[in-house]
């Protein structure tokens, strides 16, 4: 199972998203934030901070980098195959700038154009971005059943 990151970064009562290339680690060619797969001999927070500063030219502390979720992904069968670790925060260096996987945007958190977005991930991030705190599991494919999101409570 691979282990990726996501961020979610605010601002005010805005999030910072972007429409990923289509070649990006995670959430390609769909509105999302910041995020990547996990290298070796990397931590989650290495992961994340090297993904915000490559896809949206800012720079994360590490330290201010809070997990808010744990999401693992079915995509076919009923083995795992993506489990996501879903921070926050509001502490970042620079300016968001176009690079060369995404062209990042500030939305109001009210205002998030969700149709952009996956569908199984719309409902995920806005729990997210809202402040509730959850482990879920995302199934895309399920045998002879409709794509669900199952919410968990959440504990680190």
């Amino acid at each position: 199972m691979e282990i990726a990151t996501f961020g979610i970064i605010t601002r005010w009562n805005q999030v910072l998203l972007g429409v990923k290339r289509a070649e990006a680690e995670v959430g390609g060619s769909s509105l999302s934030g910041p995020g990547a797969k996990q290298q070796k001999n990397e931590t989650l927070a290495q992961c994340l901070v090297r993904a915000a500063h490559n896809e949206a030219g800012i720079l994360l502390n590490p330290r201010k980098l809070e997990r808010v979720a744990v999401i693992v992904s079915y995509i076919v069968a009923d083995v795992p195959d993506l489990e996501l670790h879903v921070f926050h925060t509001s502490y970042f260096k620079d300016s968001p700038r176009e690079t060369e996987t995404m062209t990042p945007c500030w939305y109001p958190v009210k205002d998030i154009p969700l149709q952009l977005m996956p569908e199984l991930d719309r409902e995920w991030f806005l729990r997210a971005v809202q402040g509730e705190k959850f482990r879920a599991h995302v199934y895309h494919r399920p045998r002879n059943k409709k794509p669900r999101v199952v919410f968990f409570p959440f504990f680190v």
